[in-house]
């Protein structure tokens, strides 16, 4: 993104890539097929904050990230270069149509 970048455009970049993030997160969530209750009791958080992520209303940081790795078994390296990708692909969509 460039410095003279239209806002309201880098506003729909930034949820744009938050909610692939939290795309992926639910998909690992699903595949580990626990509830939100037990992956909150794995992850050392509260409920409320694994919804928060899962549902996108909040950017995960690279501490909660891993935290859900190692409680919920898969690599947060690999996570985050799917999770690249598929932003990529919809970020060239999203400039397509703009």
């Amino acid at each position: 993104m460039s410095t003279d970048e239209n806002p309201e455009l880098a506003d729909r970049r930034r949820a744009l890539l938050r909610a692939t993030v939290a795309a992926e997160l639910r998909a690992e969530v699903a595949r580990a097929d626990l509830t939100q209750d037990e992956v909150a009791a794995r992850v050392g958080m509260h409920r409320a904050t694994v919804n928060r992520l899962l549902n996108g209303s909040r950017s995960i940081d690279a501490e909660q990230l891993i935290a859900f790795a190692l409680g919920l078994g898969f690599d947060a390296g690999e996570m985050v270069d799917t999770a690249k990708r598929k932003y990529l692909e919809q970020l060239a969509r999203l400039d397509v149509e703009t």
